[in-house]
């Protein structure tokens, strides 16, 4: 019942690769997949972001889970984090904006620094990733401490659970999210593409 890495990982070849050119999403899901289980971490390549994403990388790998794909605002970040962790399976997305958008709407009076392009980017590969290319995805923050393997509980008392969310009442908790045989066309594929619509 759980998802273990094989000693023999496969060569990443989408290191800082943009996931929004056509094709690269969809490599990166054959190379990263575990069991058909992708780990969805994400975090900029700052000096204040990066350690605690990194440690994140860290506990999955001390657990035996290699299958963590780690989603960067740009390649130099990329770069930067590999300093860390060697053999990070990190990507960037072209759809996080370098510049402040030009309006005053409030999420941008709020929030406007990169943890909200990446809350957004989160949801936009949660769905990309979950119900187009059919893999499970657990989408963890960094804040999160991961003492043990998810997976044996995810697949045994949630095996017949679509969607496992952390409650922040009365909301949905953006933290930790587990979608699993979310089909097209299933409830739980509408679910996550019409959250990712309404934070749109």
């Amino acid at each position: 019942s759980d998802v273990c890495s094989s000693d023999l990982d496969m060569l990443f070849t989408e290191f800082a690769a943009d996931v929004e050119q056509p094709g690269v999403l969809r490599r990166v899901v054959e190379q990263v997949a575990v069991q058909n289980e992708i780990i969805l971490v994400s975090g900029d390549g700052s000096s204040y972001a990066s350690p605690t994403a990194l440690n994140t990388v860290l506990q999955f790998r001390d657990l035996g889970h290699t299958n963590v794909l780690y989603v960067s605002d740009t390649p130099q970040s990329c770069e930067r984090l590999r300093t860390g962790v060697p053999d990070l399976k990190c990507v960037w997305s072209s759809r996080i904006p370098t510049t402040r958008p030009p309006h005053d709407g409030i999420c941008i009076k709020k929030y406007w620094d990169m943890r909200f392009f990446f809350y957004d980017l989160r949801k936009e590969l949660l769905y990309r990733l979950a119900v187009e290319q059919g893999v499970n995805v657990l989408q963890t923050d960094t804040d999160v401490a991961w003492l043990a393997s998810p997976y044996p509980l995810l697949k045994t008392h949630f095996a017949n659970h679509s969607l496992v969310v952390q409650i922040d009442a009365p909301l949905v908790n953006a933290g930790v999210i587990y979608v699993q045989n979310a089909r097209e066309g299933s409830g739980a594929a509408w679910l996550v593409g019409d959250r990712l619509e309404h934070l749109h």
